[in-house]
Parts: C-alpha cells; structure tokens; sequence
C-alpha cells in the first residue's frame, strides 16, 4: 500500500494598530497544498525542495504612512523534518516605498519582521519553499501562516 504526506499552508492576515478608514488584505491566497515524495513504509525519506506559485500569497496595504510586515507560523500538525521559508518576489505598485524580505528566510513559530514600507501598495507577491530534511510518516500536515502588519 502507498501512502504520501500531504501539506496544507494556509495564510491568514491579521493588521493591528492601523488607523480607522486604512485598508490591509490578502488580495490573493488561500491553501498550498502540496505532496511530499512517496512514502511506502513508515520513516521513508521524502527528502526535496518544493517551491508555491512567484504569487501564492498577494498583499495590500492602504496606509497613509509607514508600515512593517511581520510573519509567523502556527503549526497544527507539523513536522520537526519539514523547513519552511518566505519570500518577497515582487515589489508592487502604487505611491509608496517597499524594502526588505526580497530574499528566502525561515517562517518560524515566532513573529519576525517580513519587509516594510509606505504608503498605498497593491499587488505584493509572496512565494512560499518547503524543504523535507528526513524521513517523515505518511500523514496530512498543516500550519497556518499569519501576516501582521503594523502602521507607525
């Protein structure tokens, strides 16, 4: 009997201190699911490199002034094999500014700060990369991804 590991990666948006009348969202997003390697025996070793869509997650902020986004995840059913990384792949369009986060960085349980900006920007893409490190039990594993964005 064949049996796989299945991943689900959820993002979610969360902006706190933001001014009343600003305007914060995940234009583009929803689920990756992805399915790592074949497992036919318990601890088989689906060991690669998984790469989402350039544009698997799409933000946009509608802030007057200056802003930082943050980034963590939320594991409901994980595993310690599993390594997963963030990037930046677009700049998006609109008046403001964007800087940092262009480059691939590790999405832990812990809230780091993504990139920042200013000012109206539509259309920031974001890609996900998971690598399995290890043998990994056939099961369904999730985490969640949240987005905080602060104004300042």
């Amino acid at each position: 009997m064949r049996s796989v590991a299945h991943l689900a990666i959820t993002a979610v948006l969360f902006a706190v201190t933001m001014t009343r009348g600003q305007n914060v969202s995940i234009q583009k997003g929803g689920d990756w699911v992805i399915t790592v390697g074949s497992v036919t025996t318990p601890g088989d070793n689906p060991v690669g490199t998984y790469e989402s869509l350039a544009d698997q997650v799409t933000l946009r902020v509608q802030y007057g002034g200056d802003w930082i986004v943050y980034i963590n995840k939320n594991d409901v059913n994980w595993h310690a094999n599993f390594y997963l990384e963030r990037q930046r792949t677009s700049d998006g369009n609109g008046g403001g500014s964007i800087s940092g986060g262009d480059s691939y960085d590790p999405i832990t349980g812990t809230v780091t700060q993504f990139f920042q900006g200013n000012k109206n920007r539509n259309g920031i893409d974001i890609q996900y990369r998971l690598s399995a490190t290890g043998a990994v039990t056939a099961d369904t594993y999730t985490t969640t991804i949240e987005f905080t964005i602060t104004g300042y």
